[in-house]
């Protein structure tokens, strides 16, 4: 398990028992958990109290608006990444030499009550 959240002080994987995380120099907190057996798993991750989905996660992102109280997400572009993706792999095929690059796309942030936010009336 990885997030990347620098400033934070405390990061806990939500539906391991609240297994803490460690935090790299990079600002990536990470931990290593198993043995699991095979399949999908919803969990999520608590940044300092406050609870968020794993947006990589796209079995936790839809068990997100299902518990008690309702994980904070990140709707990902999954159309933009793949067409992203296929393009920058053909670009890579067109010149090899190309050094590694980050991609950001756009992503929308829903919130839901773990991040503090109440309930539309």
């Amino acid at each position: 398990m990885r997030l990347y959240a620098p400033q934070a002080r405390d990061v806990q994987v939500i539906e391991r028992g609240g297994q803490p995380l460690t935090k790299d120099n990079d600002g990536v907190w990470q931990a290593t958990l198993g043995p699991l057996d095979r399949g999908s798993y919803c969990y999520g991750f608590s940044v300092d109290g406050a609870a968020f989905s794993d947006p990589r996660n796209v079995e936790t992102v839809k068990y997100g608006s299902l518990l008690s109280v309702p994980l904070t997400t990140i709707h990902q572009p999954c159309a933009e990444m793949g067409a992203a993706a296929i393009s920058t792999m053909l670009e890579r095929v067109r010149n090899p030499t190309l050094p590694a690059r980050d991609s950001l796309l756009n992503f929308r942030l829903v919130v839901r009550e773990s991040s503090g936010a109440r309930k539309a009336r």
